[in-house]
């Protein structure tokens, strides 16, 4: 039975500077699935590096001893998911305050949850908050 998917996976220590990963392992993938990255490669790079970034400091709470697992995928449908997970004890995202309410648009920070959603096609949790998957 043929598979509907390709898949990639790349796993990294909880590290800071490891985010720099992302970006090439991106772009290797689209090469490999000859994915329109011109179109959408900055979408998902920023949507992805925002994920992963989270997953290392507010997961894992840059626990290098846990892991966070990148998995890419392209469908033959032509649709993209990205499923990143992490090792921490997770959040819930219905808690994460709306950084467009005018008490915190001036907060340096808090928008990468929302970038998230407005840039992706979908944005879901699961495991607790442990487990991202974004679809383009």
């Amino acid at each position: 039975m043929p598979k509907n998917y390709q898949t990639s996976i790349l796993n990294i220590p909880s590290r800071i500077e490891n985010v720099r990963d992302v970006a090439p392992f991106l772009r290797d993938f689209c090469k490999k699935h000859n994915l329109d990255c011109e179109m959408h490669y900055g979408d998902m790079l920023l949507v992805l590096t925002e994920a992963v970034t989270n997953s290392i400091k507010h997961g894992n709470r840059l626990d290098p001893s846990k892991q966070v697992q990148i998995e890419l995928s392209k469908h033959d449908c032509g649709k993209v998911s990205i499923q990143i997970v992490d090792e921490g004890q997770g959040f819930d995202e219905q808690q994460v305050p709306d950084p467009t309410q005018p008490q915190r648009i001036t907060q340096p920070n808090g928008r990468g949850l929302y970038l998230m959603r407005e840039i992706a096609n979908k944005v879901d949790y699961s495991q607790k908050g442990r487990c991202c998957r974004i679809e383009f």
